[in-house]
């Protein structure tokens, strides 16, 4: 809450916030305090600069309805510096939505670290190409461990889970169990995924601009510190640098990928668009859909506060247009 008050011009004390927070939603901040999951993991090891290794994983919470998140994190500043959105994990778009975006954006880490899923190959294949432009070469230019092992990066998942994920899951499930939507029809599948992407993008953007300014509590040598993401990021920043015209697109990328004997699989949508080709369908359906619920942000407050009804009710009337003009 401090990052988000932050991140609006709102600079508060921790102590002044929560004894807001515990008279605002008194069963909110309790349930807070006796969370165990907000205990902090230890810390395997320590980054000493901006741009020395980056954490970068995927949170599948909501991938059988179609949404996958993929994270990035400094591991030095705690700084989230890039987050996508897909409805499911891909190397081709893993690799144009998060990689390309960070190196363009900051520039090259001495290490990325990710777990063992084949869904960074392409990532760190190009990666690889450019190992001899970073800050420091003494490196392996990436490190694919246990997820378990990336700690930097997991803590993160508990606060968008209970902040973004669980909330929107909860009114899927009840939608599932009332045989409003269904999980098996291809129609379905498409809308439910690019519904809930539009939604949670509101939310994680929130979290993302939070979470960068709020102060993290770390340790060195047993020395006690805390810092803001984004102002560590500006008192130690290392990463390379390059020419943005350097990277491959994803195209190209993928072809020097299979040219050296790489195989990967091409994105395909989830579900079916029945009006995919249909351009003046498409955009009747928008109209429509506009002119009755013209905020994703409304229909994401409402379900983060427990009203999960604007919700429900947009995404069955996406469905509903969207299979009524399919029959037209």
């Amino acid at each position: 809450m401090t990052g988000f008050l932050a991140s609006q011009s709102f600079r508060c004390s921790q102590i002044r916030v929560g004894e807001s927070l515990k008279c605002v939603h008194p069963n909110y901040h309790v349930q807070r305090q006796r969370s165990t999951a907000r205990q902090m993991n230890p810390v395997p090891y320590y980054a000493s600069y901006f741009g020395e290794k980056l954490h970068i994983d995927q949170n599948e919470k909501l991938a059988m309805f179609g949404l996958t998140h993929v994270c990035a994190i400094d591991g030095f500043s705690g700084r989230i510096v890039g987050f996508s959105l897909m409805p499911q994990k891909n190397n081709i778009v893993v690799y144009e939505q998060l990689y390309k975006s960070v190196i363009n954006n900051y520039g090259l880490w001495d290490q990325i670290r990710v777990d063992c899923g084949r869904e960074w190959y392409l990532m760190l294949f190009i990666n690889q190409m450019f190992a001899h432009l970073r800050t420091s070469t003494t490196k392996e230019p990436h490190l694919q461990s246990s997820s378990k092992l990336n700690h930097t990066i997991e803590r993160i998942w508990v606060e968008v889970n209970s902040r973004v994920n669980y909330p929107i899951k909860q009114a899927l499930m009840d939608l599932v169990e009332s045989d409003l939507i269904n999980t098996e029809d291809p129609i379905h599948k498409y809308c439910i995924s690019w519904f809930i992407i539009q939604v949670a993008s509101i939310g994680t953007s929130i979290f993302v601009n939070s979470w960068n300014e709020h102060p993290i509590p770390g340790h060195k040598n047993g020395i006690i510190r805390r810092g803001v993401p984004n102002v560590l990021m500006k008192q130690s920043s290392n990463a390379k640098r390059i020419n943005p015209n350097l990277l491959p697109s994803s195209s190209q990328a993928v072809r020097i990928y299979t040219s050296s004997g790489g195989v990967l699989t091409e994105p395909y949508q989830f579900g079916i668009d029945p009006i995919a080709h249909s351009v003046e369908k498409k955009s009747i359906r928008h109209m429509s859909f506009t002119q009755k619920f013209p905020s994703f942000d409304n229909i994401f407050h409402e379900i983060v506060n427990g009203n999960s009804s604007p919700f429900k009710n947009a995404l069955i009337f996406f469905i509903d247009i969207t299979k009524r003009l399919s029959l037209s």
